[in-house]
């Protein structure tokens, strides 16, 4: 009888802590916004939360209230998880979530596939665009449909935040609204970091690479780093501007370089890499990793060179297919050409010949981010072969290539190298500066 008379007791202990966990993690109720648009309906934002793991304010509020107990909770007392999307935990920062409610009436949207979301802070600088598909969505039992937007990062210094919808049309889209909302992690507090003025130069051994300008194109959300590379004391046209890897600030925003691209147009010395995103909040100084590749200059025994690929490639074996460079194997996973002449084109016209190359490395012989570059690439009939990257993933580089009309196969130098990874703290200027 004491026993049972226990466990009771400590039953309703347990479910009396649970509850006050619950009430504690209740935040004040979010007031809904609503954007009347022209076609009939409304776009209704119903949550603006700073979790690290959101709670879904569209599941029963049983589940909601297992969502907001501390991180790992529900999983150790067995509870039935709610749905929720990837949190990202090999991420630092805190992000912003937005749910919304989309009416189902198409002609409420227009004619854009799906909606496109930016954020601005309280003086209208753009900071953050997201067209692709929401993280997370699902339907109301009434036939509209609900989406949850996540934002990576967030202008903390502001106390209020703009968020905009259009239709998700990439040529003139049209604009449906904007919500305005205090910011759930506003921080006036943290000091900024201390930018160095540019230009800003970093020496590693005789190089000498410089951050010359950092321009934020505000109007539409993208961001671009101009470079100058000296080797010796002298432009050097060897070494590029490749990507950022990473950037933060002093608020914990954090950016992993996801939509960097580098201009395989650079001259000699200069260079320069785009974001189609801006990677943290405009006046706010960054702290950014930029990871530099060298693309000529190196020695002999640094060069594996390649005749009559691809026909050397299928018909050679193994010693044509690799070979072993700073002590790792590098060879040819693919290689394919398309001989045939392309649909519709006339039997006396002599087109391009297409094709695909993949290579890849074994392993990198050391901490640097290692990476395949194709020096030369000649056709048979002595013309330049037009390459264009199509993916590379770790040590996997594969290429789209055309050969001249005619031309039956190539001759290929490729070399396998360690980038430089350079460290600038830096207040980008806007374009309106």
């Amino acid at each position: 009888m004491r026993r049972r008379l226990l466990i009771v007791l400590l039953l309703s202990l347990a479910g009396a802590g649970l509850g006050a966990l619950g009430w504690h993690a209740r935040p004040a109720p979010f007031v809904p916004q609503f954007i009347p648009l022209d076609g009939g309906g409304e776009l209704t934002l119903v949550s603006v939360q700073s979790r690290r793991v959101p709670v879904n304010p569209f599941e029963p509020e049983w589940k909601q209230w297992i969502g907001r107990l501390p991180f790992g909770w529900a999983r150790r007392l067995h509870l039935p998880l709610p749905t929720v999307p990837d949190p990202g935990l090999g991420r630092t920062n805190t992000f912003l979530t937005c749910w919304l409610i989309v009416p189902n009436a198409a002609a409420a949207m227009g004619p854009g596939p799906r909606l496109a979301i930016w954020m601005e802070d309280a003086a209208g600088r753009m900071t953050y665009m997201d067209r692709a598909a929401p993280a997370l969505k699902g339907m109301l039992p009434d036939g509209r449909r609900w989406e949850m937007r996540r934002f990576d990062v967030v202008p903390r210094r502001s106390e209020w935040l703009r968020i905009g919808v259009d239709d998700g049309r990439y040529n003139d889209p049209r604009r449906l609204g904007e919500f305005r909302v205090r910011n759930p992690l506003f921080d006036p507090l943290t000091p900024p970091l201390n930018p160095i003025p540019l230009p800003q130069t970093v020496r590693e051994d005789d190089l000498a690479f410089t951050l010359d300008r950092a321009v934020i194109e505000t109007h539409v959300g993208s961001t671009r780093l101009d470079f100058t590379v000296r080797e010796s004391g002298r432009l050097s046209g060897n070494w590029v501007g490749h990507r950022v890897t990473q950037a933060s600030d002093a608020t914990g925003n954090l950016s992993e370089g996801e939509y960097w691209d580098w201009n395989p147009d650079a001259t000699a010395g200069r260079s320069h890499i785009t974001s189609a995103q801006i990677p943290l909040p405009a006046g706010e100084p960054w702290r950014m990793q930029v990871e530099f590749r060298q693309r000529a200059g190196f020695a002999s025994d640094e060069i594996w060179r390649l005749h009559g690929v691809p026909d050397s490639i299928s018909t050679g074996g193994d010693q044509a297919r690799q070979t072993r460079l700073h002590g790792v194997r590098v060879g040819v996973k693919q290689v394919s050409l398309n001989r045939q002449p392309e649909v519709g084109s006339d039997p006396g016209n002599h087109d391009p010949v297409r094709g695909v190359l993949k290579l890849e490395a074994d392993r990198a012989p050391d901490s640097n981010p290692w990476h395949l570059t194709i020096l030369r690439a000649v056709d048979d009939r002595g013309h330049e072969v037009k390459l264009r990257d199509w993916g590379e993933s770790g040590l996997a580089r594969e290429i789209l290539f055309e050969l001249s009309p005619g031309a039956e196969s190539m001759d290929l130098d490729i070399a396998f190298a360690p980038g430089r990874l350079v460290w600038f703290t830096v207040l980008a200027v806007t374009n309106d500066e």
